[in-house]
């Protein structure tokens, strides 16, 4: 992919999932502790797959983060490092109090990705909130807006694709 198209990516992408228009690159240090953040999220109860770690690299790369981040956040192990610690209630930074509830959101969808947003898994990533002092209602509407927003997913797929996509995929490769 060229420079310019990654940039026409990353720009589509900041409007379509954030509404946001204009400059979309941060630094390189917010970069990697949202990556960071969003793994020890998905990985609150300790494990994480391949899958996840996969959504979570594909979800960076579509908002513009620079490979070098891509490759530190792959070698993260959440269970040696706490990645949410500059999301903390108490660690005084700025993007504290914007990032949290997007760190939370992410992290849902990267373990739902990897197959992994069990009951035991939603119970630890509630806890993880909890310790770094983030109001559980917050947590519980941005888990309800992850579900409606699945839910709404799974209805635009049964309406456009009802014999599935792999099929449709087939059947369209199949007139050419």
């Amino acid at each position: 992919m060229t420079e310019g198209t990654r940039q026409l990516v990353t720009e589509w992408m900041h409007q379509e999932k954030y509404g946001h228009k204009g400059e979309t690159k941060r630094k390189f240090y917010a970069d990697l502790a949202h990556a960071k953040g969003v793994i020890k999220v998905a990985a609150a109860d300790g494990k994480v797959t391949d899958e996840t770690r996969n959504w979570v690299t594909g979800y960076l790369s579509a908002t513009g983060v620079p490979d070098e981040v891509l490759d530190l956040a792959d070698k993260f192990k959440p269970n040696m490092e706490d990645g949410t610690v500059p999301y903390h209630s108490k660690s005084g930074l700025e993007h504290a109090k914007y990032g949290q509830l997007w760190l939370f959101y992410d992290g849902f969808c990267a373990a739902a990705a990897g197959n992994e947003l069990t009951p035991e898994k939603i119970t630890a990533i509630y806890a993880a909130a909890k310790k770094m002092i983030i109001d559980e209602e917050k947590i519980k509407q941005v888990q309800e807006i992850f579900e409606k927003e699945q839910s709404l997913r799974q209805r635009r797929l049964a309406l456009l694709f009802p014999t599935g996509i792999h099929n449709a995929v087939k059947e369209v490769t199949m007139e050419q």
